[in-house]
């Protein structure tokens, strides 16, 4: 057997129920702040005996740990405020579930699985429906430790309609955190709901420890994963965690390779282009096919296959002569930062170009044509971003005010504040800088 005794007078230790035990501190008690206690221990077994001491470093986090972050306890410590056709209905938003996998006809042959923690917020839960709407909000507590939270979340495909936030008590901060590695295709282990475990400091977001917060997901989607799931929020680590964490920050960018399948943090004005995934352009015209080289599944085209016109015939959707802008979702570029992306069409056409714009004062920091062009192939290109001496809110915008000459183009797989620069992919040249 093992007997355990405090090591010092301001505690005690007493045995309970069991081999567990229950300590109780004298006068200073637990702070934030670890202290160093000893505990005696004693392990008999007949006549032989064992002394040794054990040396803890014991906190009180308890007010940095968000209550029932994981719906062990149900929805215990959370407020669920969901709407049905105009009508006040919490359970059509979602509920409790333990279900491990959903779609069990699925056509892939294999069912998805959620990778859920036992208990978690599921809008499969009984009752659910995707056309409700409405917010599911947590408990306030306080931002302590290194300022990392981890979580899963699920679902929640159009940020823009249902998104996760972090939010100040007093209102004055907030941090939207998009589910950055949402896919739905069939066969990979990450599908439309699967819970992907994500962790995020929100240092990087303004948020300063010791400031009150909570978390709300607000769903105003009906349709076309306009739902989502949750599990697993732990809001109090000593330092960055460890493990298979996707990362969101600020200093990402969404959907960078379009591979949501959609525009999905991209704003489009005029009609230059789609969301596809298609591998080729110029299929079914007459002309030979020619290969996009695109990165994933999905890219950005001025160019597009319509199975469904002419009764069914297809048809050609092509919008050179259409000119606009496609817009990126706000991000934080670093000083020196390193960007790449692949950029095809414009073929040197000045009226064609990717820009990276200060989203502060509305002024590009640098342009880029398409300098070694192969018609609508993807060319990939890199660059330093020497100019910048400081961390900037920025976003990407692509112009197309051309309307002949390849007035038209085709972008993948942008990525912003990389690690080093990519091998093979051509240097960009910032024409803003060429032309001072």
């Amino acid at each position: 057997m093992y007997v355990a005794e405090s090591g010092a007078s301001n505690y005690n230790v007493v045995k309970n129920d069991g081999s567990k035990y229950t300590v109780t501190f004298a006068d200073e008690g637990l702070s934030a702040t670890p202290k160093t206690y000893l505990f005696r221990v004693t392990a008999s077994s007949g006549t032989a005996t064992l002394e040794y001491t054990v040396t803890l470093e014991i906190a009180d986090t308890y007010q940095y740990r968000l209550y029932n972050g994981g719906f062990d306890l149900g929805l215990d410590g959370w407020t669920l405020e969901g709407m049905l056709n105009g009508e006040r209905n919490d359970a059509a938003l979602g509920g409790i579930s333990e279900a491990t996998g959903y779609w069990p006809n699925d056509p892939s042959g294999t069912d998805p699985l959620f990778f859920n923690d036992g208990k978690f917020f599921s809008a499969y839960a009984d009752g659910a429906q995707e056309v409700a709407t409405g917010t599911l909000t947590s408990s306030v507590f306080t931002l302590g430790g290194s300022g990392w939270i981890t979580y899963k979340l699920g679902g929640a495909k159009n940020i823009e309609q249902v998104y996760m936030q972090v939010l100040s008590e007093d209102g004055s901060k907030a941090a939207t955190l998009p589910n950055f590695a949402w896919s739905d295709v069939a066969g990979q282990v990450v599908r439309g709901c699967t819970l992907v475990a994500y962790k995020v400091d929100l240092l990087d977001y303004g948020f300063e420890l010791g400031d009150r917060v909570y978390i709300r997901v607000t769903d105003n989607g009906t349709g076309d994963y306009g739902l989502f799931f949750l599990d697993s929020v732990n809001t109090y680590y000593t330092e960055e965690p460890v493990g298979e964490y996707s990362l969101v920050s600020r200093y990402m960018l969404l959907n960078g390779g379009f591979e949501y399948g959609n525009l999905t943090g991209w704003t489009l004005e005029g009609d230059i282009g789609v969301v596809t995934d298609q591998d080729t352009y110029w299929q079914n015209t007459g002309l030979t096919p020619a290969a996009y080289d695109k990165e994933g599944n999905f890219l950005f085209s001025w160019w597009n296959w319509d199975e469904d016109a002419n009764e069914g015939a297809g048809a050609e959707v092509n919008r050179e002569g259409n000119t606009g802008t496609l817009q990126s979702s706000t991000f934080l570029l670093k000083a020196g930062a390193i960007v790449s992306f692949r950029f095809g069409g414009g073929c040197g056409n000045e009226n064609v170009y990717v820009e990276f714009v200060n989203a502060q004062t509305g002024e590009p920091i640098a342009r880029f044509l398409n300098t070694s062009p192969s018609d609508g192939r993807l060319i990939k290109y890199t660059y330093t971003f020497t100019e910048l001496d400081a961390d900037a809110e920025c976003y990407v915008r692509v112009t197309d005010n051309a309307e002949s000459g390849w007035g038209c183009f085709t972008l993948d797989d942008v990525q912003v504040n990389l690690a080093s620069a990519p091998k093979g992919f051509n240097l960009a040249v910032n024409q803003l800088a060429t032309a001072e």
